[in-house]
């Protein structure tokens, strides 16, 4: 409940209120720290159930914890992101724990591949339709605990979560396509959603750095040329949409807000004019407070007519 009404409360503050990019030193060896500011969430107490062991959970509407592979991700690369910067152990020792966890957690898919599905009887992923940005998140956990370990069980795992980016969603891949020009898009619950697609591309820039691989180096600007190519159509001219799939959804302000970090963070990782507008287009409107209130109309209205579509 805390967190809903926090999240409702963006709409009357300034952008930078939920996500930050990280300030983060150069890295000229390794992966370094995630590019977006993860530590603030485990200062602000997102993270509020756990198990016996360390491992944070989510609650269903019922009331009962389940392990969700974003939830679990973020605490891992929130508390990496304090070991890098603060040398803190306790976060170095709660990096570890989720990093061994995510081991036991894993799936065997099809085509070889490793798939991780969030622990809630609801869920619709499967290991024949594995999720883009679940994948992408333990990837850049994987290649992490693999630059910390030298355990080869990490990386190797970390390459068989990318399998997915080689395959057609249904077919034990992730691919799907954008409706007018074909361009490849990282699908997130079957759907092609901004966020979800970035976060894949995360991943798997990491996993290039990590094994200096043309393999996942391609991947990458595969899906990154998707998003500078069609980004102007995530823009509905006065906020950003959350998908391109019907019926029409605008984004939350929080995730408008993630957007911007987001194709910041990808537009320093491989600068593009296309970025660079549209991270500054997208900001404009979320300081206009004329812009917020009309997308939380909006936002409300499109809850609506998925309720009606369900």
């Amino acid at each position: 409940m805390l967190e809903n009404l926090r999240k409702f409360s963006l709409y009357f503050r300034m952008l930078d209120t939920y996500w930050h990019r990280i300030e983060r030193p150069i890295v000229n060896q390794g992966v370094g720290c995630y590019p977006l500011n993860l530590s603030q969430r485990l200062e602000e107490g997102h993270h509020t159930n756990f198990d016996s062991i360390g491992i944070p959970r989510c609650l269903d509407r019922n009331g009962n914890p389940y392990y969700h592979v974003t939830t679990i991700t973020s605490y891992a690369l929130g508390n990496w992101e304090n070991w890098v910067l603060r040398s803190d152990q306790k976060s170095k020792d709660s990096f570890c724990l989720v990093a061994r966890f995510l081991l036991g957690m894993k799936v065997n898919g099809l085509n070889g591949c490793a798939v991780w599905i969030n622990d809630f009887n609801g869920t619709k992923m499967t290991i024949d339709t594995p999720c883009a940005m679940s994948q992408g998140e333990v990837i850049s956990v994987m290649c992490r605990a693999y630059e910390l370990t030298r355990m080869e069980e990490y990386l190797a795992l970390a390459k068989r979560a990318a399998v997915p980016f080689h395959f057609d969603y249904g077919s034990g891949g992730v691919r799907g396509v954008l409706p007018v020009n074909d361009a490849v898009w990282y699908l997130e619950d079957g759907k092609r959603i901004l966020n979800g697609h970035i976060y894949s591309l995360f991943g798997l820039y990491d996993l290039s750095r990590a094994t200096n691989s043309a393999e996942y180096c391609d991947l990458f600007e595969l899906g990154l040329n998707s998003v500078c190519e069609n980004i102007d159509r995530f823009d509905c001219k006065f906020w950003s949409r959350y998908w391109l799939e019907e019926p029409d959804y605008i984004a939350s302000m929080m995730y408008h807000n993630l957007h911007v970090c987001q194709i910041e963070i990808l537009n320093e990782i491989a600068p593009n004019q296309r970025l660079t507008e549209a991270a500054a287009r997208f900001r404009q409107y979320a300081i206009n407070p004329f812009c917020r209130i009309r997308a939380l109309i909006q936002l409300v209205l499109g809850k609506n007519r998925l309720r009606k579509r369900k």
